[in-house]
């Protein structure tokens, strides 16, 4: 009997620990580890970042997003989650749907799979060129005279270049027609030469207003051409918001001065070479002139700006040959004074764009090694036929400002009556097609150049009339085209212009 007992009291605690045993195993799994916990937060992590396209920037945000993403679903007592089971596909996250880097994603705000493309959509606006700021500050009066005191800070936003401040620059008003519009084009000057935005080192720029030009870009368009088609020292430029004293002025066009230096015209002013602008009439842009002595053409000296009576005599010999050699229309003599391929280019510049003040300023001719060469150009915002038609009677053609000559004068005439520097001119022409053509339209160079200017500094050309208040539609100089209604039309004017134009040049020149 007491073995009997014995028996049974061994089995009863038997069966209790057995019981207690049973009892512990649905706790632990209802309340895991700290330990276990991360294992299951790691393996979802790792196989999450595996299967994105984009992978987390911030690993630590990454995690702690799903940590409170899998604390407000605890795993189930009868199916616990281990590192080797994939997260149920009723949880907001998923390994198949990669955890935005922008922060904690909750149960409620699962993870959009149009995130992706959001971050991707910044990607065009790197096409667009966030323009210079240049800041000026003085405390004087700009007039067109002198230059006064200024400071001058030049910004590149896009952080290519160094910023430049100078507080012993100087500035001043300038150009003819130009400086009397309410807009005011100005000439500055720093202390010492500066590169400003890798445009090479230099001490005076100029700052274009554009003012009389709609479109703010025949000026770059021209600009841009003459250097592609080989024009020597023509200027390079860009466009940048100016601010003065803390006003927005609009946008400006920032580019080199038609000057001598290592980044300019290379020519040695101290010696026979000579940088000369035409002039209508004595004293216009520069005070020291000189007349040919044949042909009476009148010039400015621009550089050097005081010639010497010795440089004065050598350059009077000088057009007197040169002149004497244009008179006889033989092409081995010309060619020996005059630099022929410069001045073909010159010329399809001018003519293309049927610049108006090719026959009356704005015109320069270098001497250099005992000849004359065309270039470099200048001042196009009155061209492409953006010119009044009361104004510049010549201009039109019934009514047509695309049709006609317009640009054979000064020594143009005399060439071309040579016959061959005409052929040269329409053999240069066809030459060049394609970059006339990709001006307006895309062709096997690639997109034209007006599209691609209002694609880079659109949003300036915009801030000139929405923010610095400028109007696209007043008629702001009494020699430009009466504008017409928006931005956009001035533009395709001129695009339309520029294609009439070349069509009517090889029409005459007999391209096909």
């Amino acid at each position: 009997m007491k073995k009997t007992l014995s028996l049974l009291l061994a089995l009863v605690l038997l069966a209790s620990v057995l019981f207690a045993c049973g009892e512990a195993d649905p706790t632990e799994s209802e309340t895991p580890s700290a330990l276990s916990y991360g294992a299951e937060t790691d393996a979802e992590t790792t196989e999450t970042t595996a299967q994105s396209h984009c992978p987390p920037s911030e690993p630590p945000e990454e995690s702690s997003a799903e940590e409170e993403t899998s604390s407000e679903e605890p795993a189930s007592s009868e199916e616990p989650v281990s590192s080797e089971t994939p997260v149920s596909a009723e949880e907001p996250v998923s390994s198949e749907e990669p955890v935005s880097s922008e922060g904690p994603v909750s149960s409620e705000e699962p993870v959009s799979s149009e995130e992706p493309p959001e971050t991707s959509s910044e990607e065009p606006v790197e096409e667009a060129v966030l323009p210079a700021k240049i800041y000026i500050t003085t405390n004087s009066m700009i007039g067109k005279g002198n230059y006064v005191a200024c400071r001058i800070r030049v910004i590149d936003t896009t952080g290519k270049y160094e910023e430049i401040d100078d507080p012993e620059a100087t500035i001043k008003v300038r150009g003819n027609s130009t400086s009397s519009g309410n807009k005011k084009p100005y000439n500055i000057k720093f202390d010492k030469k500066q590169d400003v935005l890798g445009m090479g080192k230099c001490k005076k720029w100029c700052l274009l207003a554009n003012m009389y030009d709609k479109s703010l870009i025949r000026n770059k368009l021209a600009y841009d051409f003459a250097s592609e088609i080989g024009l020597a020292y023509t200027q390079q430029s860009t466009f940048a918001d100016l601010y003065l004293n803390g006003k927005y002025l609009g946008c400006y066009q920032i580019c080199e001065s038609i000057g001598v230096g290592d980044s300019r015209v290379d020519i040695d002013i101290e010696g026979n070479e000579f940088l000369l602008e035409y002039e209508p009439w004595e004293g216009y842009s520069n005070p020291q002139f000189i007349y040919t002595p044949l042909m009476k053409k009148l010039f400015g000296f621009n550089d050097p700006e005081e010639p010497t009576t010795a440089q004065r005599a050598w350059l009077t010999q000088f057009f007197r040959d040169a002149e004497n050699a244009l008179y006889s229309k033989d092409r081995a003599r010309i060619e020996q004074y005059w630099d022929i391929d410069s001045f073909v280019n010159d010329y399809i510049v001018h003519e293309y764009f049927k610049n108006v003040d090719a026959q009356t300023s704005s015109t320069r001719y270098y001497v250099k090694n005992g000849k004359i060469y065309g270039g470099p150009v200048w001042d196009f915002d009155l061209s492409a036929g953006n010119a009044d038609s009361g104004y510049y009677t010549a201009y039109y053609v019934n009514g047509d400002s695309s049709k006609g000559w317009y640009c054979r004068h000064i020594w143009y005439d005399d060439l071309i009556v040579t016959g061959w520097f005409e052929d040269l001119v329409k053999q240069r022409f066809a030459e060049i097609q394609p970059i006339i053509v990709n001006l307006t339209t895309d062709n096997e160079l690639g997109k034209n150049r007006i599209d691609l200017l209002i694609e880079q500094y659109g949003d300036c050309f915009r801030a000139n009339f929405t923010e610095a208040g400028w109007s696209i539609t007043s008629k702001d100089s009494p020699y430009e085209r009466v504008p017409l209604s928006t931005y956009e039309k001035n533009v395709e004017f001129l695009r339309k212009w520029l294609i009439d134009r070349n069509t009517w040049m090889k029409a005459q020149f007999g391209i096909k």
